[in-house]
C-alpha cells in the first residue's frame, strides 16, 4: 500500500471516527437510563419540526437549479434498482436455505428498507469536512461540497419514504394462515406468559416476551420520517392511513390482524354491562354543536368536491415539515431569480438575504447533525437493553446474518460497478460527490423506522431489534472498509 493510499485510509477513519465517538455518547447515555425513550423522542421532533427542514431548504435550494435539475432523473432509477437487487439477493438466500415466507417477508422489508436519512447525512457531513476525502469527492469548500452531498442523500431518501409505507409496510404485516397469527388483546399484555402454548411460529416466543414493552415507541430516523405518537394505537392508526393512502394492496388483506382496529374490550360498547348507569350522564354544553344557517357538512358536497377535500386530506397526512421544505427549495432553486436572494454566485460574493437568513438556516441544519447521531445511539442502547431480557428464536442468528449480508455487503458490491459502468454516459454519475453518496446509501444499514412498523403490526418486534442493535454494531467494520474503500476507488477511476 503506497504512503498517499494509506494517507487517505487514515484520513477516511477519522471522518468515521467522529461519527462513531457521538454515536456511542448516546448509546453510553441510553444503556446508564439517563436517555430514555421519551426524551429521544422529544429530541427527534426537534429535529424533525426545525432542524432537518433547515438543512433540506438550504442543501437542496443550493445544488438544484433549472439546468442540472433535469439531470437527477439518476437518483430515482438508482433507488428502485438497489431496493431490486437487496430483494432479489434476499429472495436467492431464502430459496437456497429453504427459509419459511414469515421470515422472508421480514428480510426483504429490512433489506430494502436502508437507512437513507441519519447516517449517511452525518457520514457525507464529515467527510465533506475532512480535507484528505474531499479532494477526492471534487472541488469546492467544505460547505458547498457538504450541501451537494446531502442534497443528494435526502433526495434520494424521498423516494424511500414511498416505498416504506407501501412495500415494507405490507411486508411486515401477519399473512392470513401463517402460524403464530396470535391476537394479543391489550388487557391481556401485562399477563401473557413469555412462551405461548400451541404457537408453532418460528418468532412467536420470542415476540411475546417483547409485546409487554411495545408500549414505548421508538423515534426511528429523525430527518424525513415523522416522529411516531406516543400512544401506540394512534401511532399504528396513522401507518394504517398512510399506507393505505399510497398503497391499493390494502385492501386486498381485509382480514389481516395489522389492518384492524385495536380491540379495547371483548364487550361491544354499545351492550350494558353490571357498571352501565341507569340514565345517561348529561351531555355538556360544549359538547353540543348547531349548524350555522346555510352550512353544509362536508358529506353533502357534491362528489368531485368530495374527492378534493379527500385529496387534500390525504396530501396533509403524508407531508410534514421536511417535505414541505424539501419542495420550497426546488421552487427556490428553480426560479433564478428567487435563488439569487439566497445564494452568491461564487463564494466571495454575498447575495443579499445569505448573510441574514441563509447562513443561519444553515448553522441550524447543522446542528441537527450531532443530534441525530446521539438518538441514534439512544435507541441502540435502549434495543441492547431490550435484546438482553428476551426470549431469542434458534432462528434470528440466521435471519440477522443473512439481512446484514445482503444489505451491507452484496448490495454496495454490486452497486460499485453499475456506478462504474454509468459514470462515462451519465452526467450526474461523473460528479464523485454524487457516486460517494449513493455508494454509502447503497451500504448503509436497515432504517431504525423498520421498528416503527413492527411495532405498528405488532409483527416481529423482537427480531427487529435485535436486527437493529447488531446491524449498527457491524456497520462500524463494514462502512469504515467501504468508505475507504470507495474513497480509493474513486481517486482512482474518476478523478
Amino acid at each position: 500500500m503506497s504512503s498517499s493510499t494509506l494517507d487517505l485510509a487514515l484520513t477516511a477513519l477519522q471522518s468515521l471516527a467522529a461519527v462513531a465517538f457521538v454515536v456511542a455518547v448516546g448509546y453510553i447515555y441510553s444503556i446508564k437510563g439517563h436517555f430514555p425513550l421519551h426524551m429521544q423522542r422529544d429530541i427527534a421532533r426537534l429535529v424533525v419540526q426545525l432542524l432537518a427542514p433547515c438543512l433540506l431548504l438550504v442543501s437542496i435550494a443550493q445544488t438544484v437549479s433549472a439546468d442540472s435539475f433535469v439531470t437527477w432523473w439518476p437518483i430515482p432509477v438508482l433507488f428502485f434498482l438497489f431496493s431490486a437487487i437487496s430483494y432479489l439477493y434476499t429472495l436467492l438466500c431464502s430459496i437456497c436455505l429453504r427459509i419459511p415466507r414469515r421470515r422472508f417477508r421480514f428480510m426483504a422489508a429490512a433489506a430494502v428498507m436502508g437507512n437513507t436519512n441519519s447516517l449517511p447525512v452525518a457520514l457525507m457531513h464529515s467527510l465533506a469536512h475532512d480535507p484528505g476525502s474531499r479532494a477526492v469527492m471534487g472541488n469546492g469548500d467544505a460547505a458547498e461540497i457538504a450541501r451537494r452531498g446531502i442534497a443528494f442523500v435526502l433526495f434520494f431518501s424521498l423516494f424511500s419514504n414511498v416505498l416504506r409505507w407501501t412495500f415494507c409496510y405490507q411486508l411486515m404485516a401477519k399473512v392470513p394462515g401463517d402460524p403464530g397469527n396470535l391476537e394479543v388483546l391489550p388487557h391481556e399484555e401485562e399477563t401473557l406468559p413469555v412462551v405461548i402454548a400451541g404457537a408453532h411460529s418460528e418468532y412467536a416466543n420470542a415476540d411475546s416476551s417483547r409485546r409487554r414493552k411495545s408500549t414505548e415507541l421508538f423515534p426511528g430516523d429523525a430527518v424525513l420520517a415523522e416522529v411516531p405518537h406516543d400512544d401506540p394505537a394512534v401511532h399504528a392508526s396513522a401507518l394504517r392511513r398512510r399506507s393505505s393512502i399510497f398503497s391499493l394492496a390494502s385492501s386486498s388483506e381485509p382480514n389481516t390482524a395489522a389492518e384492524s382496529e385495536p380491540i379495547h374490550s371483548a364487550i361491544p360498547d354499545n351492550q350494558p354491562t353490571e357498571s352501565t348507569p341507569l340514565l345517561p350522564p348529561p351531555v355538556p354544553d360544549h359538547h353540543v354543536h348547531f349548524a350555522a344557517p346555510g352550512s353544509h357538512h362536508h358529506r353533502y358536497w357534491h362528489p368531485r368536491l368530495r374527492k378534493l377535500h379527500g385529496a387534500v386530506r390525504a396530501c396533509h397526512e403524508l407531508m410534514n415539515a421536511p417535505l414541505y421544505a424539501a419542495f420550497a427549495a426546488v421552487a427556490i432553486g428553480l426560479i433564478p431569480p428567487v435563488k439569487s436572494l439566497f445564494f452568491g454566485a461564487s463564494p466571495d460574493e454575498l447575495a443579499l438575504f445569505e448573510q441574514a437568513v441563509t447562513n443561519p438556516l444553515y448553522g441550524l441544519g447543522e446542528a441537527s447533525v450531532p443530534v441525530i447521531l446521539l438518538t441514534l445511539g439512544g435507541q441502540l442502547g435502549t434495543m441492547g437493553k431490550d435484546t438482553e431480557d428476551t426470549v431469542q428464536s434458534e432462528h434470528h442468528a440466521m435471519d440477522v446474518g443473512i439481512t446484514v449480508l445482503v444489505k451491507m455487503v452484496l448490495t454496495p458490491l454490486t452497486a460499485l460497478p453499475i456506478m462504474y459502468a454509468i459514470k462515462d454516459s451519465v452526467e450526474l454519475a461523473s460528479d464523485p460527490t454524487f457516486t460517494m453518496a449513493l455508494l454509502l446509501l447503497s451500504a448503509c444499514p436497515t432504517a431504525l423506522n423498520l421498528m416503527n412498523i413492527s411495532q405498528a403490526q405488532r409483527n416481529h418486534e423482537t427480531i427487529t431489534a435485535t436486527l437493529l442493535f447488531w446491524s449498527y454494531l457491524l456497520s462500524v467494520p463494514i462502512l469504515t472498509a467501504w468508505v475507504v474503500g470507495f474513497l480509493i476507488i474513486l481517486r482512482a477511476y474518476w478523478n
